[in-house]
């Protein structure tokens, strides 16, 4: 068995002293609010150490403290990856997240707000106040789902609830509205007035932000009315209304159906080969479905063009 060279806890010690009185010199620089000292003694101290908790909470604090938001996001994610239990700062994380929620309401980010406010209410659950502020920033984001759920506890802890319940009242009646707009836009949408269609998924997807079948339907439907109007440029807006409905749900094949069927429409060479590559996703993902025969013919049969125009374009060779 090899030896641990007896000067080894000598040099160990050192490394423990001076990482202590760099932190020393972090807390201290921020407790006289000089943020960028500490920011840049934290990154230095999170070099010399990835895996101290404490400086990567003083180098959040700070970076959140110059507005260096991205930074400060990438320090608590290190933070939870570390000590995902959060034992030790757990108060102090809720705070940081608050003041991100504040910068994000400031910016007009309502989602952003939303998210960093359920974030601070997860790491101090008995904070009324800030449970409160959740509720108010998931409504502002149009999560009303994720607003009722707090409102409703809000009420069991309040004597009085009467202004939360009307806010809950509120909610209902708005989740009601865009469950009502979202059906009038599938009527639309079978009947293919894909105008009407679209306008009446927007008003359901702006009421309810967090319903993602009314903005999946809304982007396939204003795709399917742009494509009506049969100009390039409609077919390439159309394009990406559709792509967006792909990202909403990557694992159907519709989107990429209608994709293809816009880029074939354009009849460009370089776009009937993006028509075979979304043709070819369609059948991929749903190789027996509704669109699969079609997706398959165009597939031979635009290939088949493809190379009577490569062979032309290459002077028939």
């Amino acid at each position: 068995m090899n030896k641990i060279p007896h000067y080894f806890g000598f040099y160990l010690l050192i490394f423990v002293f001076l990482s202590c009185a760099h932190l020393r010199e972090v807390k201290q620089a921020y407790s006289i609010k000089e943020y960028k000292k500490a920011f840049q003694l934290s990154e230095q101290a999170v070099l010399k150490d990835s895996t101290d908790v404490e400086a990567w909470f003083y180098l959040a604090k700070s970076s959140v403290a110059l507005n260096l938001t991205d930074r400060g996001i990438d320090a608590l994610k290190t933070i939870n990856h570390l000590d995902p239990k959060l034992k030790k700062y757990r108060r102090d994380l809720s705070v940081i997240y608050q003041q991100l929620a504040e910068k994000a309401l400031e910016k007009g980010e309502n989602q952003n707000s939303m998210q960093y406010f359920l974030l601070a209410e997860s790491l101090a659950p008995g904070n009324i106040k800030l449970l409160i502020r959740a509720a108010e920033a998931a409504f502002n984001a149009g999560y009303l789902n994720i607003a009722k759920l707090r409102y409703e506890k809000i009420i069991d802890l309040f004597k009085d609830p009467s202004i939360y319940i009307q806010r809950l009242n509120n909610i209902e009646s708005r989740i009601q509205f865009a469950q009502n707009e979202f059906e009038k836009g599938m009527e639309a949408y079978k009947d293919d007035h894909f105008k009407e269609a679209y306008i009446h998924f927007e008003s359901a997807s702006k009421t309810q932000s967090e319903n993602d079948e009314s903005k999946y339907f809304y982007c396939l439907s204003k795709g399917k009315y742009l494509s009506q109007l049969g100009s390039g440029k409609a077919y390439l807006e159309a394009i990406e209304f559709f792509k967006s409905a792909g990202q909403l749900k990557p694992q159907q094949a519709e989107s990429y159906y209608y994709i293809g069927r816009a880029y074939e429409m354009l009849s460009q060479h370089k776009t009937l080969r993006e028509a075979v590559a979304a043709y070819n996703q369609a059948l991929k993902l749903d190789p027996n479905g509704q669109y699969a025969l079609y997706c398959k013919k165009k597939i031979e049969t635009l290939n088949e063009r493809i190379k009577r125009l490569d062979s032309f374009w290459n002077g028939g060779k």
